[in-house]
């Protein structure tokens, strides 16, 4: 089986260490990633990556990770 790949905003791309391969988050349509990882500045200020929300919403995971800001 293939790893999958994490991918990371501009801002919290050097924020962790992994073995993983980190691509960029404007560079997958999240059909190959394990996870996204984004900062707090991405998700509360204005930011290219907030079209990301509504499709983490779409996937039920707020369900059981509830987004709070």
């Amino acid at each position: 089986m293939k790893a999958l790949k994490i991918a990371a905003s501009d801002s919290a791309f050097d924020c962790f260490q992994t073995s993983r391969e980190v691509i960029p988050l404007n560079q997958t349509d999240y059909t190959d990633v394990a996870v996204a990882v984004l900062s707090v500045e991405d998700v509360m200020g204005p930011s290219l990556y907030q079209p990301v929300l509504p499709t983490v919403r779409l996937t039920g995971c707020e369900r059981a990770h509830p987004f709070r800001p």
